[in-house]
């Protein structure tokens, strides 16, 4: 039994059942700030999160979200520590997701 099906993080990266997970973590993080923003008062204003300056942006996208994270990993990225950090939960949570998704197969 194989239980490293991944050496690198790069092999996560481009894995095609990353891309359908993160992608899904993408949307379920994007309906839960739609459902905040429809409860909110009328004239209310709710305070902006990462997920907005980042979806603005374009950056909540697999492909941008991967991208980002090789600058992160690398030193390189321009966005602030807190975009950063909110970037790097996101795409753990999904090689770790990634990750499992495999191990569960296996033993089966």
């Amino acid at each position: 039994m194989n239980t490293s099906k991944f050496e690198t993080v790069e092999q996560v990266l481009v894995d095609s059942q990353f891309a359908v997970l993160l992608s899904k973590e993408i949307e379920s993080i994007r309906l839960k700030r739609k459902l905040v923003l429809s409860g909110a008062r009328p004239g209310s204003r709710l305070r902006r999160t990462p997920f907005d300056y980042l979806s603005e942006k374009g950056y909540m996208r697999v492909d941008a979200l991967r991208d980002e994270f090789r600058r992160i990993l690398s030193e390189t990225s321009a966005l602030s520590s807190n975009q950063r950090s909110y970037i790097k939960d996101v795409v753990v949570l999904a090689m770790s997701r990634t990750v499992d998704y495999y191990k569960d197969k296996e033993d089966k």
